[in-house]
């Protein structure tokens, strides 16, 4: 089958009669589904996409005709058919030193007020000052995972392993990665594509990252994966745990810190995964 793979940036540049299948569907925008509808004659249309916001409904149903279908495969059934190999996810609990518990009230209270006060006055000053707060307890959560976070991936170095790392922050990125170089996040964009392209070619086995690769990235071969700090959202983790299941034997690494908001975070996550897939340490 002849094809053509070009990124929704550059779609300008085609012209002609050609079947469509737009991978990462929610990336459309106006702008993109008029010069795709002014340029390429098309029988056939396929949209791609792990969520599509309900802003993005009309693009695809104009681009369709109004004869958009829609066809959910989620992971388990992806898995239980076959198309996608039988992941391991590995959780670690975590439980909190004393001094790191008392450090956890306090910002949890904290948070708490800030909640009560929005909850009262809903301006945009006390949701900032909420989602402040908010963030730096999570940060602190994320940052109580260091240590055994650093020890998993001195194990998987030893071993040879190839694997990508999501990170919650920066700060946090760079005191797991060591002296590693394969990192990429919002300020080391000159750098990224090359990490990136090394990652691929095999010159490198690691790859850490800060809110990059969790969609919309083609990775060579990575066999394992570490998650320090999940969000509310399942589909975030869904998203990150296909980073890796193009491996034979996919491994996803997460740790959890009891007795904070991390469990919250972690029922949600899993909460649609087949759960003979998990296992917890």
């Amino acid at each position: 089958i002849e094809c053509e793979i070009i990124c929704y940036a550059s779609v300008h540049k085609i012209k002609g009669d050609y079947n469509i299948i737009c991978d990462e569907a929610h990336a459309i925008t106006l702008s993109k589904r008029k010069v795709i509808l002014k340029n390429i004659q098309f029988k056939k249309i396929i949209f791609l996409t792990a969520t599509l916001p309900e802003s993005k409904y009309q693009h695809l149903n104009i681009l369709s005709n109004n004869k958009l279908k829609t066809l959910t495969l989620d992971l388990n059934k992806a898995i239980g058919l076959g198309k996608l190999p039988i992941p391991h996810i590995n959780v670690f609990k975590l439980t909190m030193s004393k001094s790191q518990l008392e450090k956890y009230k306090k910002i949890d209270q904290s948070v708490k007020n800030k909640s009560w006060e929005y909850n009262e006055n809903k301006s945009r000053k006390n949701y900032e000052s909420l989602m402040f707060i908010a963030n730096k307890r999570k940060s602190i959560v994320a940052n109580f995972k260091i240590q055994k976070s650093k020890a998993l991936i001195q194990k998987l170095r030893l071993e040879k392993v190839r694997f990508i790392c999501f990170c919650n922050s920066i700060d946090q990125l760079n005191i797991i990665k060591g002296s590693s170089e394969s990192y990429i996040h919002s300020k080391s964009v000159k750098l990224n594509q090359k990490v990136i392209d090394d990652f691929n070619k095999k010159k490198t086995n690691e790859l850490f990252t800060v809110k990059m690769l969790t969609e919309s990235a083609n990775l060579v071969d990575p066999q394992q994966g570490i998650i320090n700090q999940l969000d509310k959202e399942p589909l975030t983790f869904n998203q990150r745990l296909g980073r890796v299941l193009r491996a034979n034997i996919p491994i996803m690494s997460l740790f959890y810190v009891e007795d904070t908001m991390d469990k919250f975070y972690l029922e949600n996550s899993l909460e649609s995964i087949n759960k003979k897939y998990i296992k917890y340490h």
